[in-house]
C-alpha cells in the first residue's frame, strides 16, 4: 500500500479505535476496581494518533539477505499491535509482577516484554509491555475489520512514567539542538534517580506493612 493509501484506511478506522479504547479502559478499570492491592495511580487508553500512525506503518528497515531497503510491515492495518494502548501507573514496583499475572490471566496473552537497559551498568528505559488479546464483545461492537485482534498495554510505576515521558519529549520532539553526551549522561542520571527512589518506596511501603 502507498502512504497516502494508509492513511485513507486507517482514517476510516480512527474512530472506531477511539470508542473501542474508551470501553476498554472501562473495562479494565471494571476489572482492576475490586483490586486495591495494587495501588493503582489511573488507567490510560488511547487510538494511536493517525500520522503516528502512518510514520509507524511507512517505517523502511535493511533487509538482513539482501541489505536492500524494505518497508517493515508488509500489511501495516493487520501487524502493527499498539493501534489501540493501554497503560497503568501504580505507585510501587513491587506491584509490578502481581499485576502482570492478574492483567494476562483476565485477557490473554500474545507478547510479554521486559524493557529495560541492556547491560547492568546502563540506565534509561524501564517498564512493562505486553501485547494482550482484545475482548471480543468490543471488537463485534465496532467491528471486527476496524478493531484489531490485539491491544498494547504498558504499567509502569510513576517514575518510570515521569522519567520516559521527559526522554521522550527530549529526545524525539523538536526543540532546536540535539542533546549532547553530557546530556546523555543527565538523562541517565535522572533515569538512575528514578530506579532508586522506586525501590526506596518498596522498601517503605513493606516496612508500614511489617509495622501494622
Amino acid at each position: 500500500m502507498t502512504e497516502d493509501e494508509i492513511r485513507k484506511k486507517y482514517t476510516e478506522r480512527y474512530e472506531a479505535l477511539k470508542s473501542a479504547a474508551q470501553e476498554l479502559k472501562d473495562d479494565i478499570t471494571k476489572y482492576l476496581s475490586d483490586k486495591q492491592k495494587f495501588h493503582i495511580d489511573r488507567i490510560d487508553t488511547r487510538a494511536k494518533d493517525i500520522d503516528r500512525f502512518v510514520a509507524k506503518a511507512t517505517k523502511v528497515i535493511e533487509d538482513k539477505q539482501t541489505k536492500e531497503s524494505k518497508l517493515k510491515y508488509e500489511n501495516p492495518l493487520s501487524q502493527i499491535q499498539d493501534q489501540v494502548g493501554a497503560r497503568i501507573l501504580i505507585l510501587y514496583l513491587d506491584d509490578v509482577e502481581e499485576l502482570s499475572k492478574t492483567i494476562k490471566n483476565y485477557y490473554g496473552i500474545y507478547e510479554d516484554v521486559t524493557k529495560e537497559p541492556d547491560n547492568d551498568y546502563e540506565f534509561k528505559y524501564f517498564g512493562r509491555h505486553f501485547i494482550l488479546s482484545f475482548p471480543t464483545e468490543i471488537r463485534e461492537k465496532y467491528g471486527k475489520d476496524k478493531i484489531p485482534v490485539a491491544f498494547e498495554l504498558q504499567i509502569k510505576t510513576l517514575f518510570q512514567y515521569a522519567w520516559s515521558e521527559c526522554e521522550h519529549d527530549l529526545n524525539y520532539k523538536p526543540h532546536g539542538k540535539e542533546i549532547d553526551k553530557e546530556g546523555q549522561r543527565l538523562l541517565a542520571f535522572a533515569s538512575a534517580q528514578s530506579w532508586g527512589s522506586d525501590r526506596i518506596f518498596d522498601e517503605l511501603i513493606k516496612k508500614t506493612k511489617l509495622d501494622s
